[in-house]
């Protein structure tokens, strides 16, 4: 099997948080329908990636590397509730991102053989 995520990513400066261990994101009500629900085959992920202040150190580009620096967090919004069929897609979400969820190479590792199933937690 050749396992698959689709991810969105997202980048701020604001990254609200940590609070009860979690951190919060607006996310536009838009973003949140087009990654929440059962209806994906491949899961869908958000990935918030929190950049530093200073543009000039948001990344590196060297011969044998890429750096981004700061910290990128993931949340699985497919079993979260739908959104009101209504509500504004120009609209804000407050989504709860668990510190514990950093993406990082040994959870993208993870995600992916949890992907084999079809379900990531």
């Amino acid at each position: 099997m050749r396992p698959a995520i689709d991810v969105q990513l997202k980048e701020t400066i604001n990254l609200k948080g940590p609070t009860d261990g979690t951190y919060r994101f607006r996310l536009k009500n838009r973003n949140y329908k087009l990654l929440q629900g059962e209806k994906y085959r491949t899961p869908r992920l958000l990935v918030v990636l929190h950049m530093p202040r200073d543009k000039s150190q948001w990344i590196t580009i060297v011969n044998d590397g890429l750096t981004l620096r700061r910290c990128a967090y993931w949340l699985n919004l497919r079993e979260f509730d739908e959104l009101d069929e209504n509500a504004d897609d120009d609209k804000y979400t407050l989504v709860h991102i668990p510190q514990e969820n950093r993406f990082d190479d040994v959870s993208l590792r993870r995600l992916m053989d949890q992907a084999r199933t079809g379900r990531i937690e």
